[in-house]
C-alpha cells in the first residue's frame, strides 16, 4: 500500500506546495531527515526496541482474526477505516449541524482549511523535549485521517473504528480534532488498523471546552502499533483520555499534553492486560505552562508469561505555572516470574508553589486475598482474574462516562475469563 511508514521517498513530498498542509509536511520531513529514525540507544526508546517500527516491511500475520465492535452498544457516529482507507459503506453519514467532519484525503489538494492551525503544529511543538521522528514522518506523508471541528455539545460520540483485510498492511493515519470554545466531545477509538500502524491524533481543546477520549488497543496478538496523541489545552478546558491494551506484540502509546491556559485539567489513564510476549509502553509528558491547573496520570498493568510493561511519565512545571497540582501513579501486578515492568517517573519543577507527586510500584498477587477467595470455593485462575480486575479498576474508573466504565470493565472481565485460563 502507499500508506507506509518506511517505504517512502525521503527526498520528495507528493503534495503541491500550494496546499494548506504543505508547510507542516515540509517542516516535518526536514526534521525527520535531520534526526533520523529512532534507535535503541536513544533515551526516549530506552525500554522499547524500535526495530519493528523502522524495518522496511511489517511482519506478516499468520492469520486474520475477526474484529469485534466493542462500542456497538454506544450511540455513536461511526467512522470506519479498513487497512487505513476510509470505508464509506460501513461509516455513518458525516453531515451534522454542530460538527464539521472532513477526510484528510478529500481536502489534501485544497489551499485553505481550518486544520492548518493544528496539523503538524502540536507534533512539532513536542519535539523540543525529545525527537519523535515517527510522528514527523506521519505528519509529512499521511494521506488519510479524519478532521473534526466541534462547535457545540456533541450528544452522540464519534467512534473511529479500525479494521483490516490484509495480513501485512502498513497503515498511517493522521487525525485532527478541534473542540471550540464551550463545546464538548466524546471520541472513541477501537480495532486493529493493520499489521503495523502509525497513528497520530492532534487535538486542541479551546477555552471552557471538554474532550473525553477512550481508546482500546491490541486485540490481535500480532499487531504492532504506535499511537501518538498531541494535545493543547486553553483556559478552563478539560481533557480526559483513557487507553486499554489487551494484547498485541508491540504497542507504544505516547501522549504529550501542553496545558497553556489557566484553570485547566488533564486526566490521563491506562490499563493493560499483558500475556504471551506482549510489550506495552505508555510514555506520557504533561507540560504545565499556566497557573492553577491540575493533571492526573493513573496507569496500571497486569502482566503474565513473558510480557513486558513500560511506563515513562513526566510532569514538567514551568516557572509561571504556580498553584499546579500534578499527580502520577504507575503500578504493575506481576503474575509470572518472567514478566517485567519498567518505570521511569519524573518531576521537573521550576515553580515554588505547587503540589506534585509520583509513585510507582510492582509486585506479585496478595496471597492473603488469594487464599480468601480460594477458601470460598473459587478456583485459583478465577481468583487471579477477580483480583486482577479489581487492580485495574482504579484506572478504568478515571473514565467519566459511567456507561463506558461499565462497558470497559465488562470487556476486561470477558477477555480475561476467555484468555486467562
Amino acid at each position: 500500500m502507499k500508506n507506509s511508514n518506511i517505504n517512502i521517498n525521503f527526498e520528495k513530498l507528493d503534495f503541491s506546495e500550494d496546499t494548506w498542509s504543505f508547510p507542516a509536511r515540509s517542516r516535518a520531513l526536514s526534521w525527520a531527515k535531520e534526526k533520523g529514525l529512532p534507535a535503541g540507544r536513544d533515551e526516549y526508546w530506552k525500554y522499547t526496541k524500535p526495530d519493528k517500527f523502522v524495518t522496511l516491511q511489517p511482519k506478516k500475520w499468520e492469520q486474520l482474526f475477526p474484529e469485534l465492535d466493542l462500542f456497538e452498544k454506544i450511540d455513536a457516529i461511526k467512522i470506519v477505516f479498513i487497512d487505513g482507507v476510509f470505508s464509506k459503506e460501513l461509516s455513518e453519514n458525516l453531515d451534522y449541524p454542530e460538527i464539521s467532519i472532513d477526510l484528510l484525503s478529500n481536502v489534501n489538494s485544497e489551499t485553505k482549511h481550518w486544520a492548518s492551525e493544528i496539523y503538524g503544529k502540536l507534533e512539532n511543538d513536542s519535539q523540543v523535549h525529545a525527537p519523535k521522528t515517527l510522528g514527523s514522518l506521519n505528519t509529512a506523508f499521511a494521506e488519510e485521517g479524519v478532521l473534526i471541528n466541534v462547535n457545540g455539545i456533541c450528544n452522540n460520540v464519534i467512534h473511529l473504528f479500525y479494521l483490516k483485510s490484509s495480513t501485512n498492511s502498513d497503515v498511517m493515519l493522521h487525525h485532527v480534532v478541534k473542540v471550540n470554545k464551550g463545546a464538548n466531545l466524546t471520541l472513541l477509538e477501537s480495532g486493529t488498523s493493520g499489521a503495523r500502524s502509525n497513528i497520530v491524533l492532534e487535538t486542541k481543546v479551546c477555552s471552557a471546552a471538554k474532550l473525553n477520549h477512550v481508546r482500546i488497543l491490541g486485540l490481535n496478538e500480532d499487531c504492532c502499533d504506535i499511537m501518538q496523541m498531541f494535545a493543547k489545552l486553553e483556559k478552563e478546558s478539560q481533557l480526559n483520555s483513557f487507553s486499554l491494551n489487551l494484547g498485541g506484540s508491540l504497542i507504544r502509546n505516547e501522549t504529550v499534553v501542553e496545558i497553556s491556559g489557566k484553570d485547566s485539567a488533564a486526566k490521563l489513564s491506562g490499563a493493560c492486560v499483558g500475556w504471551g510476549c506482549l510489550h506495552n509502553n505508555d510514555t506520557v509528558l504533561v507540560e504545565h505552562k499556566a497557573p492553577n491547573c491540575n493533571s492526573r496520570q493513573i496507569f496500571k498493568k497486569v502482566l503474565r508469561d513473558h510480557s513486558q510493561g513500560v511506563f515513562q511519565g513526566k510532569i514538567l512545571v514551568h516557572d509561571n505555572a504556580q498553584k499546579t497540582d500534578g499527580y502520577q501513579l504507575s503500578q504493575a501486578l506481576l503474575l509470572s516470574e518472567k514478566s517485567q515492568f519498567f518505570a521511569k517517573p519524573e518531576l521537573e519543577i521550576y515553580a515554588d508553589d505547587v503540589v506534585c507527586s509520583h509513585g510507582s510500584t510492582s509486585g506479585a498477587i496478595d496471597e492473603e486475598m488469594l487464599f480468601y477467595l480460594r477458601s470460598r470455593g473459587i478456583n485459583k485462575q478465577d481468583s487471579l482474574n477477580i483480583l486482577s480486575q479489581a487492580f485495574l479498576a482504579e484506572a478504568i474508573g478515571e473514565i467519566e462516562d459511567e456507561k463506558i466504565v461499565d462497558l470497559i470493565s465488562l470487556v476486561v472481565k470477558n477477555w480475561m475469563d476467555r484468555n486467562f485460563v
